[in-house]
């Protein structure tokens, strides 16, 4: 090969590599160019980031709007009664020819079908045992108990043991209470229990009319005591100044002392039903509820804060001068009057005044800051 074929070959080469040459680095200078843009974006993607991260957004506070509970429609409550006391009868006798059972017999026959009639009368029982029946408290019981001894004992006498014990067979005849909205007729005392104290038999009524939930409706059936020796017309007295027209005495209905028979039970059933009548007890009552009162709006935390008031001590809004205080350690406070005239922090500790100064309710001693 002749020299000038090699020059010409040798020049081709040289031209052929540069090129390679300059490919490659056209190559690398846009990688880098691409590389560069990237980098910029994603650095300002980042500071973008940072600051919202650190901008402050102020959130709005909503006000609460306060839930008022639906207030309870009016409820009916339907005539129903409620018979608690003495059965006056025998142990066996039929409760179908007990006066409870009669009256019921009365008001169906007259058509009054829906009322309802509960007999917890319970034969033989004293009165202490007849409030222990209807769940008055055993400590009130005992309180009559003692009392009892305390007069026997003062008389030099033994107290009967209905005034000093009741029946030892209550879990035999206690049941569930479901009259507690009924009108109660009560009818008790016929055998003891009140040590022959008209006034306290009285009290003891009242101890088991606190057990139903309404007492604007009740029956005292006045069937004088097994006892000759108590007054009748004492009896009758103290019932009616107690009860008034609740009140349902044997002798004014026309009756002398019904009890132990068939005809006894009639009257009673029948001097009953006519006073519930003239009362208007088999008329059903509608109580309406009282309404509750809208709950007192919260102001949100942000709202108090920006309220300077919010944390000022009560009184200030209606112009009650306003005192600081220091203690021992210089801790300061302020105190301001309030409608009832006591001092109080913002947090409603009440402050007293005295020779040494201030204390608080704890007994911490404080003194004016001039």
């Amino acid at each position: 090969m002749s020299s000038k074929v090699k020059t010409v070959l040798f020049a081709i080469c040289l031209l052929m590599m540069g090129g390679a040459i300059g490919f490659i680095g056209l190559k690398i200078y846009s990688s880098q160019k691409e590389n560069a843009k990237y980098r910029a974006e994603a650095e300002a993607e980042t500071e973008s980031v940072d600051a919202y991260s650190t901008t402050s957004v102020e959130v709005p506070v909503a006000t609460p709007t306060p839930t008022v509970a639906p207030t309870p429609g009016p409820t009916v409550i339907p005539a129903a009664f409620s018979f608690r006391g003495d059965t006056l009868d025998e142990d066996g006798s039929d409760p179908a020819q007990g006066y409870p059972a009669l009256f019921q017999k009365l008001v169906q026959d007259s058509g009054k079908t829906d009322v309802k009639v509960e007999d917890y009368t319970w034969e033989n029982s004293g009165s202490l045992s007849q409030m222990m029946l209807a769940g008055v408290d055993p400590n009130v019981v005992g309180e009559y108990i003692t009392n009892h001894q305390n007069i026997a004992a003062s008389a030099g006498v033994e107290a009967e043991a209905v005034e000093t014990v009741t029946r030892d067979d209550l879990a035999d005849v206690m049941k569930d209470r479901t009259d507690k909205d009924s009108i109660p007729v009560l009818c008790m005392g016929f055998y003891g229990g009140w040590n022959n104290s008209p006034a306290e038999l009285a009290e003891q009524y009242q101890q088991i009319l606190n057990t139903y939930n309404r007492q604007d409706r009740y029956i005292i059936l006045g069937v004088y005591p097994f006892n000759e020796d108590v007054d009748r017309a004492a009896y009758d007295e103290a019932m009616s100044s107690r009860f008034g027209e609740h009140y349902l005495s044997m002798a004014s209905a026309g009756m002398d002392q019904p009890a132990f028979d068939d005809a006894g039970h009639q009257q009673i059933a029948q001097a009953l039903f006519n006073k519930c009548n003239e009362l208007g007890y088999f008329e059903s009552i509608t109580v309406t509820p009282t309404p509750s009162p809208a709950p007192e709006v919260q102001q949100p935390a942000a709202d108090a804060a920006a309220d300077p008031a919010a944390n000022a001590a009560p009184g200030m809004s209606d112009g009650s001068e306003l005192i600081t205080l220091t203690d021992v350690s210089g801790n300061l406070i302020q105190i301001s009057q309030n409608a009832s005239g006591q001092y109080v922090d913002v947090s409603g500790n009440i402050y007293t005044q005295d020779g040494s100064g201030w204390k608080d309710s704890k007994g911490n001693i404080w003194k004016e800051n001039s």
